[in-house]
């Protein structure tokens, strides 16, 4: 549950999340909801790299939001207990219905991907899923979102690695987005931890 609160003129809702199940299903609603936004997780710790746990969540880290945790030491005692306040900073170029076509069908192509046995076959179907169903788009440099690359089938190397990415969140796969130098040119890639 949440209540609303006004912060600098905007109204925020504040979660009180007890566990990092409750955690990642407020934030995962949250993104669904589209565009962006602030909430306040009210939590019984304070922790230091909630920013890294949000953004493997299938739809964060540009697949189509990016989620900033910046450090937020207030707190508020409720019945007794202190409960830490985490601001999320939400940042989604999406709307609701397009953040929830993405979720819909990164859900559908994933699915024959979890039935697969190992981690290495499942990371394995997911190039190759999208090596078949992406084109690269030099044409536009904006294509850089997993949206682009799921829901209209063309993006750049970010479009690319970002979809990977949330393919393997979804199938339970750690897997991060890389960025650096290939001849001369920004280019961005994966790294996968399997097994």
């Amino acid at each position: 549950c949440y209540e609303l609160c006004q912060c600098g003129g905007e109204r925020v809702r504040n979660y009180v999340c007890g566990s990092s199940a409750e955690i990642r299903e407020v934030i995962t609603s949250e993104i669904l909801r589209g565009g962006n936004h602030t909430v306040v997780l009210l939590l019984p710790k304070k922790l230091k790299r909630l920013d890294v746990m949000l953004n493997e969540l299938p739809l964060a880290g540009w697949g189509v939001a990016y989620i900033m945790t910046p450090r937020y030491d207030a707190y508020k005692d409720i019945d007794g207990v202190r409960y830490y306040a985490h601001s999320v900073s939400i940042t989604c170029p999406y709307s609701k219905r397009q953040v929830r076509a993405f979720w819909k069908k990164l859900k559908e192509v994933t699915e024959p991907v979890k039935l697969l046995g190992s981690e290495r076959e499942k990371a394995n179907a997911i190039a190759s899923h999208i090596s078949e169903t992406v084109q690269y788009d030099k044409t536009c440099r904006y294509r850089m979102f997993a949206y682009s690359a799921l829901m209209e089938g063309r993006a750049v190397c970010a479009g690319y690695s970002r979809l990977f990415r949330s393919m393997c969140a979804e199938c339970g796969i750690k897997a991060i987005c890389v960025d650096g130098m290939k001849d001369d040119v920004l280019h961005e890639w994966n790294k996968v931890l399997i097994n």
